[in-house]
């Protein structure tokens, strides 16, 4: 079987939601970041002091599956993650704190995040686990001024778990 996922950049959601809303029943895997969320369900995904609304995250996440995404959604913010399956209680899964002096650059965090949760989605991992390797990739890439420094082995990786 071969297994779909999509990216889509914010602003561009509610834009083509004609075409996006019916392709969701065709992805096993969907990841998506906060401001993508926002857009999608029409909800205020940070709280009026900035922190994240973890329930309307988990809300988006609800609305996305019962919109078709067949396996795993997951919404990602600086934060932290939202995950959820169609059979499972979704999960929230903090992010590994960095200061802001330790950031040498942001090109590719997202990108690597992705990278992260699919390996682990291949792989067959639980839903947290893959959550988890997801923030060990965004966290290494986050130390590096491009978007190639951050990539590290599996081995290296597992430590951050």
């Amino acid at each position: 079987m071969r297994l779909r996922w999509i990216w889509c950049p914010a602003k561009a959601i509610r834009a083509i939601s004609r075409w996006f809303c019916p392709a969701l029943r065709h992805l096993d895997y969907l990841v998506i970041n906060e401001l993508e969320a926002g857009e999608f369900s029409g909800l205020e995904i940070r709280q009026p002091n900035g922190e994240p609304h973890i329930p309307h995250i988990a809300a988006a996440a609800r609305e996305l599956l019962d919109a078709g995404v067949r396996q795993r959604v997951v919404i990602h913010c600086p934060e932290g993650a939202w995950g959820e399956t169609p059979d499972q209680p979704g999960v929230w899964i903090p992010s590994q704190k960095l200061e802001q002096r330790e950031i040498v650059g942001s090109v590719g965090a997202g990108d690597a995040f992705c990278a992260g949760f699919l390996y682990g989605c291949h792989e067959a991992w639980p839903l947290a686990e893959s959550i988890k390797l997801a923030h060990a990739c965004a966290r290494v890439s986050l130390l590096c001024a491009n978007a190639i420094d951050g990539a590290k082995t599996l081995e290296e990786l597992r430590t951050l778990l």
